[in-house]
């Protein structure tokens, strides 16, 4: 599943999996219960596929409003011409 998802986002390949040994190498920094670290692995998996169940939260966090697209940064606004 993480394979296909790097290829439809023109990722590097295995750029999921690196995201979940680098999510349950900090669960297991921060102290997190061993039994607990397959949810790290899980969540961070969950994640890069592009599951939006927390895309609200996510929102909240950044300041972004659902449905609306992110501000600009002054590399995207180019004049009309």
């Amino acid at each position: 599943m993480s394979l296909a998802c790097d290829t439809a986002m023109a990722l590097p390949p295995e750029t999921g999996l690196a995201t979940c040994l680098v999510a349950t190498q900090l669960a297991r920094a921060a102290g997190l219960a061993r039994d607990l670290l397959p949810r790290a692995h899980a969540l961070a998996m969950l994640k890069h596929i592009g599951c939006t169940a927390s895309s609200s939260e996510n929102a909240a966090v950044t300041g972004i409003i659902e449905g609306s697209s992110p501000p600009a940064t002054p590399g995207q606004c180019q004049p009309r011409r």
